[in-house]
């Protein structure tokens, strides 16, 4: 309070003292707007000063924890919903919103629809058939999470930590970790129609050509297929001359971006950590509901948190993907940690809407 009153005090005295130097100055002579002016940003500069928020420093902008904290944790979802945009390939479900009372999360299931159509008989009418819309229960049994240990010693002698760019990397490497774990369902023995085996160095855009009569030949529909690759086959894909070429019609992303959005009939996903699964799985075919996959929080309980410095959550607006944050400190360590972690289950859907792709290189 003291401290609070000195400020003002000083302030005052630079006001009445830049005023009467600006106002007895031959410029409030010559031009009274002038010296007005002056005596304004004067003043100003004195308030900047004298701010408790960042002394010496013109511009005095303070921004609350935890505003700063919410946006270091939006640019971390982010992050991670871009890495995880493999799965939009299949039918996926992220919640918001915490699971009362199960761990289950619903998930939209379609078989692929190969039963012959009927022959319609006034003796018998209509028969029932199968229903189209189903649902199948996921659990949600796993949690990942990444963490950044801090020490006292750090934070003293290295004050600016880039906090920001230091968990979208870690968000970056759960979403890798993530992927991998659902994809490392994608193996023959789960999966028995096998797309295309050969060597990576050998796909192309002729190649790809192939997989589209497979699974054409699988009485696949033309729409909602998709083409998950590894980075390897995505590298042989971009130096394909037929995909470079497409810039000659309009398409700047192979060469301008190094990314390929659609070829021949299926949306492209580049998964950079797709899984050998001990048969050289270079990637694969699929449709919507080849995997099934959910994701919905888990946060502390009260007693939990009555222990924590910090729990919040990141949800990213499009998809309703949300990432937890925890912060806890030891006093014994000396230090706090920094917890980023998402909660999710998957599981097998229909085995005929994925098609591997094997590599025979060894």
């Amino acid at each position: 309070m003291k401290t609070t009153l000195l400020r003002f005090a000083a302030l005052g005295i630079f006001a009445l003292a830049f005023i009467g130097i600006a106002f007895a100055s031959p410029l409030a002579h010559s031009n009274p707007n002038g010296a007005i002016a002056f005596a304004a940003v004067m003043v100003w500069a004195s308030m900047a000063l004298l701010s408790p928020a960042r002394p010496g420093f013109l511009f005095a902008i303070t921004v609350p924890n935890g505003l700063l904290l919410d946006k270091i944790l939006n640019t971390a979802v982010k992050a991670l919903a871009r890495r995880l945009l493999p799965l939009s390939a299949f039918s996926t479900v992220y919640r918001d919103v915490v699971l009362s009372g199960t761990d289950q999360v619903q998930v939209p299931f379609i078989p692929l629809q190969q039963a012959a159509s009927q022959n319609f008989a006034y003796a018998d009418g209509y028969k029932t058939g199968d229903g189209v819309l189903q649902t199948r229960p996921i659990q949600i049994n796993r949690r990942k999470y990444q963490a950044l240990g801090i020490t006292s010693y750090q934070l003293a002698r290295q004050p600016i930590l880039e906090l920001e760019e230091i968990l979208a990397a870690k968000a970056n490497q759960l979403a890798e970790d993530i992927i991998a774990d659902i994809f490392s369902q994608v193996t023959p023995a789960n999966f028995p129609n096998i797309a295309y085996t050969g060597n990576p160095s050998g796909m192309d855009s002729n190649t790809l050509a192939a997989i589209n009569k497979a699974v054409s030949d699988l009485q696949w529909p033309d729409e909602g297929r998709s083409l998950v690759v590894n980075t390897a086959v995505d590298m042989y894909l971009l130096e394909d001359n037929s995909i470079k070429n497409a810039m000659a019609f309009g398409d700047r992303n192979p060469i301008g971006e190094g990314k390929i959005p659609r070829i021949l009939g299926f949306d492209y996903f580049k998964a950079p950590v797709l899984p050998n699964n001990g048969v050289n799985l270079t990637g694969f075919a699929a449709l919507r509901y080849g995997l099934l996959t959910a994701f919905s929080p888990i946060p502390p309980t009260e007693a939990v948190k009555s222990v924590m410095v910090d729990y919040r959550q990141a949800t990213h607006e499009a998809t309703g993907l949300t990432l937890e944050y925890r912060l806890f400190g030891s006093a014994q360590g000396d230090v706090e940690t920094h917890i980023i972690e998402c909660n999710y289950g998957s599981g097998l859907g229909d085995i005929a809407q994925i098609a591997p792709i094997i590599s025979q290189a060894q």
